[in-house]
């Protein structure tokens, strides 16, 4: 099984770094052409493109994935989203 990590914060992706990671929403579509993983842990809060769009574009290119959303954030209405975006567990 293999997972893919996505998150700004470089402490996090250079822990996990054996994973396969992206600093980026954009850098991580890119990537998932080529590593295919099963899993992907996605932060909800990042600059450019968040955890919620990297789904729903991810989630349509590449439906058979499962998505893991990592966040602190504990509003209601943004986990309901995430779920509606495509999200397996927040």
């Amino acid at each position: 099984m293999l997972f893919y990590l996505i998150d700004d914060d470089s402490a996090t992706l250079n822990i996990l770094r054996m994973i396969g990671s992206a600093a980026s929403g954009l850098d991580a579509l890119e990537d998932l052409r080529y590593m295919r993983p099963d899993i992907v842990l996605v932060d909800l809060l990042m600059p450019g493109m968040d955890g919620i769009e990297f789904v729903r574009q991810a989630r349509g290119r590449y439906p058979d994935l499962r998505f893991v959303m990592l966040s602190q954030v504990t509003s209601k209405d943004m986990v309901a989203e995430a779920y509606s975006a495509g999200v397996d567990f927040f």
